[in-house]
C-alpha cells in the first residue's frame, strides 16, 4: 500500500525494475515500466 500510495503522489511517469519485481508492484495504469 506504502509503494502505491508513493507512486501515485509522485506522479511519476517511468518505473524501472527488474522483471521478477513487476508482478508484485502496484503500478498504476498511466505509468509505463522498464525492466532491466
Amino acid at each position: 500500500d506504502r509503494l502505491a500510495y508513493m507512486m501515485k503522489d509522485s506522479g511519476i511517469g517511468l518505473l524501472l525494475t527488474q522483471a521478477a519485481l513487476l508482478e508484485r508492484l502496484p503500478v498504476p495504469p498511466q505509468v509505463q515500466s522498464l525492466c532491466l
